[in-house]
C-alpha cells in the first residue's frame, strides 16, 4: 500500500454513527459489546445506550481517558428486569461491574471469569439463580464481591475465599473443594518467543493431565483474536490450534472449566490464562516503544498488513502507556 493510495477503513456502527471517535478501535469494540448486551440487560427498563449517542454520555458507563476503554459499569437500582448477557465478558479492561438492587434473573455467566482486571463485582439484591461459576474464582484482582439477596445454589468457588470485602456468609453456601478429586487439569503453552502480528497465526498447545473428550476449537476463548486449525495430538490428551491476532491490545487465550470431560465424565478445571502479548511488542515488556511503532508504520505504508486504526492505537500506547 503506497502512501498516496486512497484508504478505505471499515468502521463499526459505533464509529460511523458517532458514539466513538474514529481511531479508537478498542473503545469501539467495547461500545459494540455493550450494544449487543443492552436489550437483554435492560428488560422492561430503558438505557440510553445508542450508537448515535457519545459513549461518554451513556448511563452508568465509565470510560478511562488514556487509553480510552470501558472500565466501569454502574447500574445499581436502575429497574433492570432482564438478564446478565455473556457479552460483558469481552470487556477486558473492566474494573467494576455493579448491577445490584435490580430485578435481574437467570444465572451468572461464566464469561465474567474472563474479566481479569475486575476489582469490584456487585450483583446482590436481584433474582439470580443457579450456581456461582467456578471461573469467578480466578479473578485475582477482585477486592469487593457482593452476591447476597439472590437465589444462588451449590458451593462458593474456593478462589473467592480471600476477597477482602464480601457478603459470602449471607449466602448460606459452603466453599467448594479447592479442586474436585479426579478433575483433569489443562495447561497451555507456545514454543519459543513468537513475534505477535495482526493476521499472523501462533500455534498454541493445550495439554490435559489425562485423555479427554468433547474438546473442540469452540471451547477456546481468544481476546483480540481467533482460534483455528484445531488438531488432536498424543491420543486425546493434547491439542494444537492456531491463535491469530486481529486487533491491537492484549491477546489472551482461555479454556474454561468443563470444556472437556474425562472417561468418568468429570469436567476439567479452568486453565491459567495464556497471554501472547500485544502485537508489535517485540521485546515482550508489555509496552510499545518507538522502534515498534516505526515497524508498524512501515507495515502499514508498504506491506498493507495493518490498517490506520491499528497504527493510531499503537501510537497511543507508545505515547500514553
Amino acid at each position: 500500500m503506497g502512501g498516496g493510495d486512497s484508504i478505505v477503513i471499515a468502521q463499526s456502527g459505533c464509529v460511523s454513527q458517532g458514539a466513538v471517535s474514529p481511531g479508537n478501535t478498542a473503545l469501539a469494540a467495547d461500545c459494540e459489546t455493550l450494544l449487543s448486551a443492552r436489550d437483554s440487560l435492560e428488560g422492561t427498563a430503558s438505557l440510553n445506550w445508542s450508537a448515535s449517542t457519545p459513549i461518554e454520555d451513556w448511563e452508568g458507563v465509565s470510560i478511562a481517558k488514556v487509553p480510552p476503554r470501558v472500565v466501569g459499569i454502574w447500574l445499581g437500582e436502575r429497574g433492570l428486569t432482564g438478564t446478565i448477557p455473556s457479552e460483558l465478558g469481552n470487556l477486558t479492561k473492566l474494573k467494576a461491574l455493579s448491577l445490584s438492587d435490580n430485578q435481574l434473573s437467570g444465572t451468572i455467566p461464566t464469561e465474567l471469569g474472563n474479566l481479569a482486571k475486575l476489582t469490584k463485582l456487585f450483583l446482590g439484591g436481584n433474582e439470580l439463580s443457579g450456581s456461582i461459576p467456578t471461573e469467578l474464582g480466578s479473578l485475582s484482582e477482585l477486592t469487593k464481591l457482593f452476591l447476597g439477596g439472590n437465589e444462588l445454589t451449590g458451593c462458593i468457588p474456593d478462589g473467592l475465599r480471600d476477597v477482602e470485602a464480601n457478603d459470602l456468609d449471607q449466602l448460606g453456601l459452603p466453599f467448594c473443594d479447592p479442586q474436585a478429586l479426579g478433575s483433569p487439569n489443562v495447561s497451555m503453552a507456545v514454543a519459543g518467543a513468537p513475534i505477535v502480528r495482526i493476521d499472523s497465526p501462533i500455534q498454541v498447545t493445550a495439554t490435559f493431565s489425562e485423555p479427554v473428550s468433547g474438546f473442540t476449537v469452540e471451547e477456546v476463548s481468544v481476546t483480540n483474536g481467533s482460534a483455528s486449525s484445531f488438531v488432536g495430538i498424543d491420543g486425546d490428551s493434547a491439542y494444537t490450534f492456531d491463535v491469530t491476532p486481529n486487533a491491537i491490545g492484549d491477546v489472551t487465550v482461555n479454556i474454561a472449566a468443563g470444556a472437556a470431560t474425562d472417561a468418568a465424565g468429570i469436567g476439567n478445571t479452568a486453565a491459567v490464562q495464556l497471554s501472547l502479548g500485544i502485537p508489535y511488542d517485540d521485546n515482550g515488556n508489555g509496552e510499545i516503544d518507538r522502534d515498534e511503532v516505526i515497524a508498524a508504520i512501515g507495515d502499514y505504508l508498504f506491506n498493507g498488513t495493518l490498517i490506520r486504526d491499528h497504527v493510531i492505537t499503537l501510537i497511543g500506547l507508545y505515547l500514553f502507556g
